[in-house]
C-alpha cells in the first residue's frame, strides 16, 4: 500500500510515519507539505528509502487530486479546517481517506459527502485522532472484556510542554486549532442530542475550554 500523510512532517505525522514504515505491506509513504525543504529533512530522519517528500499545497485541489491518483489512501494530518476539501479531492481521486477530526461542526460537514464517496467506491473514516478515535478503540477494547458495560467514562487530559527559555509555551499540535477549542462553541450531547455550549470563562474572565 502507498500511503500519502498531509502535513506529513507535523507533530501528529511525526509518530504516523513511524509506524507506517514498521508496518507490513507498506511500500511508500509520503511525507507531504507546503515547505519541500521539511519535507525533505523529515524523509532523511527516517532512514528508509520507502519515505519521499511530496512538496504540495493541500489548498490547491486540482494539483491535489492529480498527485492523490498516484496514492492509496490519504491521511490528512494538517489543519482541521481543510477537512472538507481535502476528504472531497480524495474522493475525487477514487483513494481512501482518514482524518484527525473536525471538531464536530466540520465532521457534520463531511458526514453529508457519504453518497459521493460510497458512489465512487472510497471508504472515509473520521476523527481516528485522541478523541474522538484512540479513546473510542480503548473503550471498545475494555468493553469486550466485560459481561456487561453501563457505562464508560472518558477523560482526556494533556501536558503543558516547556522548552527554551522558562515558561515558553509548546502547542501540543496546531495552535490555531487550539485557539479554536477554547474560543468556539463545544458541542456536548444532552439526553441524546446535540447542544452549543459557550466557552466557559474562569475568575479572570479568560476562556477555559468545556473540553
Amino acid at each position: 500500500m502507498k500511503i500519502l500523510i498531509l502535513g506529513g512532517y507535523g507533530a501528529m505525522a511525526q509518530s504516523t510515519v513511524p509506524d507506517l514504515l514498521s508496518s507490513p505491506g507498506v511500500e511508500r509513504v509520503g511525507i507531504a507539505g507546503r515547505s519541500e525543504a521539511k519535507a525533505k529533512a523529515f524523509v532523511t530522519a527516517q532512514q528508509d528509502e520507502r519515505a519521499v517528500a511530496v512538496p504540495i499545497d493541500a489548498r490547491d485541489s486540482t494539483n491535489l487530486v492529480r498527485e492523490m491518483k498516484r496514492w492509496d489512501c490519504v491521511i490528512h494530518s494538517s489543519w482541521y479546517d481543510l477537512n472538507v476539501p481535502i476528504m472531497e479531492a480524495a474522493i475525487s481521486a477514487g483513494i481512501h481517506y482518514c482524518d484527525l477530526g473536525g471538531l464536530y461542526h466540520q465532521t457534520l460537514r463531511q458526514l453529508k459527502l457519504h453518497r459521493k464517496a460510497q458512489d465512487a467506491g472510497v471508504t472515509c473514516v473520521l476523527g481516528i485522532g485522541s478523541t474522538p478515535g484512540t479513546m473510542n478503540v480503548m473503550g471498545a477494547h475494555g468493553a469486550t472484556k466485560l459481561d456487561r458495560v453501563h457505562k464508560v467514562l472518558l477523560r482526556s487530559s494533556g501536558a503543558v510542554v516547556s522548552g527554551g527559555e522558562a515558561g515558553l509555551f509548546v502547542p501540543p499540535y496546531a495552535i490555531r486549532t487550539v485557539f479554536d477549542e477554547f474560543s468556539m462553541e463545544a458541542p456536548i450531547l444532552r439526553e441524546g442530542k446535540s447542544a452549543s455550549c459557550r466557552p466557559c470563562r474562569d475568575s479572570s474572565g479568560r476562556n477555559s475550554s468545556p473540553r
